[in-house]
């Protein structure tokens, strides 16, 4: 079972959430915000966290959620939507466990894609 969190706006995340939904052994939640992401974190430890940086209330940075969280759990892997051109979104994003950049509003193109990569890195990490 993959266990995907999301964290983030409600429109921006539909369309990947609508797709992932639908994939089978895929377990999905969604929070809204810093607090019920890290419990989550905590408590569900899921296999990914794809959040939408600039949708996310009560971060002081786009960047310390991501922090918080991998500090809550140090294997998490992490996708991040952000419209971030990739060579300054690398270097923001390097030794947070960010496995791939998606674009705003990413879809079922993208849910492929993540599914795709966790399949890849999954096995490398048991």
């Amino acid at each position: 079972m993959t266990r995907i969190l999301l964290v983030g706006g409600a429109n921006d995340l539909e369309a990947l959430a609508a797709a992932l939904a639908q994939t089978p052994g895929v377990e999905l939640r969604w929070v809204q915000d810093r607090e019920e992401a890290l419990d989550q974190v905590r408590r569900w430890r899921p296999t990914l966290a794809v959040l939408d940086r600039s949708q996310v209330p009560g971060q002081p940075g786009p960047w310390d959620l991501l922090r918080d969280l991998t500090r809550a759990e140090a294997g998490l892997t992490s996708a991040v939507v952000s419209d971030q051109e990739p060579e300054g979104f690398h270097r923001a994003s390097a030794g947070l466990g960010v496995l791939t950049q998606l674009p705003p509003r990413p879809g079922p193109a993208e849910a492929a894609w993540l599914l795709f990569l966790m399949g890849e890195v999954t096995p490398a990490l048991a």
